[in-house]
């Protein structure tokens, strides 16, 4: 047996499995809390029961879609000419199906919690106060976020030490694990895009019904459209949003790993890189961990803070592991280097989106004060500062991508994919704690709970909204470093030369499309400003 393969591969399969076991645990306290009102009681019935039909519904579309390529990779492996490619036949199938079944897994165990912990949240602000409606929420949330980073990782390991145990082959081990990125893809696809357009349009549904057509207040008992946007925020923003980032994070890790295994295919240590980008990993589903349990131990007031401080605490224990395991392990410091900068893409970017997002801010402020004028400015402003977000963004990301390149290649860069995404459990929990808190204030405003409670699940939602942005702009700006990292891991694996592997360039074609988006911002900036003034001397006259 080869102790230095299979011994580091049991360790990533063992930190997984505790990971699942924690989100057993988490699940089991969260359902057994106590909801002692009959109306909140029925009102997350209603929701929990919309939120599992609609995703029933969706799985019974994506099926035959998922049998069907199944079928088609199974077909392709007989065909003579291809016999030998990587990718296809029946062993790529069953990774396929592998990878779709715990990608939809993860977003099932995620809005099955979710559509729970939303009713117990506003019980806990009634009974508790902020810090209990706080942790119920984020509870909720971690469930999601650890089911994320602990299947997808398990089952990733899992086949790699399986097809080794079998073939003694690392190249084949990697190879056959195309398959099962593709099948986190294929649910990504149609849960992310599926469940975002119903939640918009039950949301958008539910604003004219009630705001412009009715006029009564916001998640109003009367308005029945009011269901559909809590079941919306379930579909889209975790089941949809959990099935996606499995995706990105499962796609991260493959790419490094076929970037290692023909980087370093001739090095005599070569298994090490190999296994180095699943050690960090492994590390980071344990500090999600670890995260989630300092956060739901302690009493907090504030709820941005404690969300932003378990996103320290995971990106801080990973930082020291990435040291200790370039030096010790890998005995190359600059590679920790890449990881680093990962971690720090990531942080950035939930930055940037905090500081167009928050209301502590002054561009939400600037929207809030354009919208005392009307609905058109109201427009414009929001337009012109999402536009303008992308600039910092993109400055991030290519920061990280020649700083990676610099120091490690290639290989440096899709180790900047896996350190942004390694704590993948901490950043989805702090994302899937929006919709928690979100449900939470509507059940409390058509249960008729006290206004306090109202008060209080507003506060938590008020930050959601903000977590919420910053798991969208963290979607992308992963998305962007996977897509470069699987660019730059097709050109080695197939021995061509293209522009493209140079990163100077797709750091020129990532701020060029970039740069649109700057000049429009900064001409929709004028126009508004310009009609404000227009508006304020007519109403001075």
């Amino acid at each position: 047996m080869d102790v230095k393969i299979y011994l580091p591969l049991t360790l990533v399969v063992f930190a997984t499995i505790v990971t699942l076991c924690y989100v057993f645990i988490l699940f089991h306290k969260i359902s057994k809390l106590k909801i002692a009102n009959k109306k909140v009681e029925e009102l997350q019935e209603y929701i929990h029961n919309g939120a599992l039909t609609f995703l029933s519904r969706e799985y019974k579309v994506i099926i035959p879609f998922v049998l069907g390529i199944g079928v088609i990779l199974t077909m392709l492996g007989f065909i003579p000419q291809l016999q030998g490619a990587e990718g296809i036949g029946w062993p790529a199938a069953i990774c396929f199906a592998i990878g779709a079944l715990f990608s939809a897994m993860a977003g099932w165990i995620g809005m099955s919690i979710a559509t729970k912990a939303n009713a117990r949240t506003a019980i806990k602000a009634k009974e508790e106060g902020m810090s209990g409606a706080l942790k119920t929420a984020f509870g909720g949330g971690a469930v999601l976020g650890l089911s994320v980073a602990g299947l997808g990782l398990l089952g990733l390991t899992t086949i790699f030490l399986v097809v080794y145990w079998i073939s003694g082959s690392l190249s084949l081990s990697v190879q056959v694990l195309t398959g099962y990125s593709l099948g986190c893809s294929m649910i990504a696809l149609f849960a992310r895009v599926g469940g975002g357009i119903y939640t918009k349009a039950a949301d958008v549904g539910a604003d004219l019904v009630g705001k412009l057509e009715a006029g009564i207040p916001e998640d109003d008992a009367r308005n029945p459209a009011t269901i559909a946007d809590n079941v919306g925020d379930n579909v889209g923003d975790i089941a949809g949003m959990g099935s996606d980032l499995t995706e990105s994070y499962v796609g991260s890790i493959i790419s490094c790993l076929t970037m290692a295994l023909f980087t370093f295919s001739s090095n005599t240590n070569g298994y090490k890189y190999l296994l180095f980008p699943l050690l960090i990993c492994a590390v980071g589903v344990l500090a999600s961990v670890f995260s989630a349990l300092i956060i739901r131990a302690r009493n907090w007031k504030d709820p941005h803070k404690a969300l932003n401080i378990s996103t320290y605490i995971a990106t801080g224990i990973v930082i020291v592991a990435s040291v200790l395991l370039s030096i010790f392990y890998l005995k190359e410091w600059k590679f920790m280097l890449c990881v680093i900068s990962g971690l720090v893409a990531g942080i950035a970017i939930g930055f940037v989106a905090e500081l167009y997002t928050s209301d502590e801010f002054s561009s939400v402020k600037q929207i809030a004060k354009e919208s005392q004028t009307g609905h058109g400015t109201n427009i414009i402003a929001g337009l012109g500062v999402g536009m303008k977000s992308t600039c910092l963004t993109i400055v991030c990301l290519c920061f990280a991508i020649a700083l990676a390149y610099f120091f490690g290649g290639a290989y440096g860069i899709s180790l900047t994919t896996v350190g942004m995404l390694c704590t993948v459990g901490i950043t989805v929990s702090v994302d899937g704690y929006g919709p928690i808190a979100d449900n939470a204030g509507g059940i409390a405003e058509m249960a008729e709970l006290p206004k306090e409670v109202r008060t209080i699940t507003d506060k938590l939602d008020s930050v959601g909204n903000t977590t919420a942005a910053i798991g969208k702009g963290f979607c992308i700006g992963s998305a962007t470093l996977t897509a470069l990292a699987f660019i730059l891991s097709f050109i080695e694996s197939a021995k061509v030369s293209i522009t493209l592997e140079n990163p100077c360039v797709l750091i020129g074609l990532i701020i060029g499309a970039m740069l649109p988006y700057l000049f429009s911002a900064m001409t929709i900036a004028s126009v508004g400003k310009a009609a404000n003034k227009i508006f304020c001397s007519i109403d001075a006259l």
